[in-house]
Order: C-alpha cells, then sequence, then structure tokens
C-alpha cells in the first residue's frame, strides 16, 4: 500500500489565542471553574507554546459555551460532512485521481456521531457510486489514524480495492 495523496482542511474562521481567552472569561462556566482550572486554561490560552490561533467553525466564538447534545449534534451535522468532503477533495486531488476512481472511504471522528455514520454523508456530498465500501471508525480519539490507515492497508490487501481514502 502506498499513500499517493494527502488532503487537508480546516474551517475558514480564525480566532486568536487572546480572542479564546477573552471568549472563556466571558463564558457562563468560568465563574465554576477552580482556581487551578482557571490558571492551566490562561497558560493554555495564553502561554507561549507556539500556538497564535484556532480554526473552528463557531461564529461567533461564544457559541463555544453552547454544549447541550442537540447543539452539539446540530453543529457536527452541519459542518463535520462538509468538512470531510473537502479534505477528500483535496487528497483526491494531491493524488491526480478523479472521484469516480475511488472504491473505499473510511472516515474516523471523535467530535461527534450520527446515524447512518458520517461517511454516508460524506458519500452523498462527493456524489460517490454506492457500491464504493464506506466505513466509519468513531471514538477513537487522535489515535484514530492508525486504526484508520491499517483498515485501508487490508482492503487493499485484499485484492477487492484499489484507491482507498481515509
Amino acid at each position: 500500500m502506498f499513500i499517493v495523496g494527502l488532503g487537508a482542511v480546516a474551517p475558514v474562521k480564525s480566532y486568536t489565542q487572546e480572542a479564546c481567552w477573552e471568549a472563556l472569561n466571558r463564558s457562563p462556566m468560568f465563574p465554576t471553574f477552580s482556581t487551578r482550572t482557571r490558571a492551566i486554561l490562561r497558560k493554555v490560552l495564553l502561554g507561549n507554546n507556539g500556538i497564535h490561533t484556532r480554526r473552528l467553525v463557531l461564529d461567533p466564538l461564544d457559541e463555544a459555551f453552547q454544549i447541550d447534545p442537540d447543539t452539539l449534534h446540530q453543529r457536527f451535522l452541519k459542518h463535520a460532512p462538509v468538512l470531510a468532503a473537502n479534505a477528500v477533495r483535496n487528497a483526491l486531488t494531491d493524488a491526480g485521481l478523479d472521484i469516480t476512481q475511488v472504491d473505499a472511504l473510511i472516515v474516523s471522528t471523535c467530535t461527534g456521531y450520527v446515524c447512518p455514520g458520517l461517511s454516508s454523508y460524506v458519500m452523498e456530498i462527493l456524489g460517490l457510486s454506492p457500491n464504493v465500501f464506506c466505513l466509519d471508525l468513531v471514538g477513537q480519539g487522535c489515535g484514530a489514524a492508525m486504526p484508520s490507515l491499517n483498515n485501508a492497508m487490508n482492503l487493499v490487501a485484499s485484492g477487492g480495492y484499489t484507491n482507498v481514502v481515509s
């Protein structure tokens, strides 16, 4: 198996660390945090850690503190399929492949859960053939890259798939 293309995408909206800190201070949650928690958050957002901005789908930033399950679900459903589909498009462009050459699609996320899986939404946005094999990996956090690539490798090794997007 060879990785022949990479595609990345980030939300358009960008916020400075200072803006994030200010929004956090305005949040209804902030007064409930312990002194230690506030100090940690201050260091994360205002410390010299090399991070200058954060790209988020939130607009305005204060939406970050609307964390009831229904709001989180709707936010995920609105943004995740579009971001994932754009990442696929970028990877295919980088690989010099057309959407019709995709045999399988593996999508991993730990941000939200939808049923049917996120891959179904991405498949629809991209206009993938209904014969494309789709697999969703959820709940594995930042470590999902390796299981995703292992699944892609196994699909290719099976002989039934040539171009797997992960």
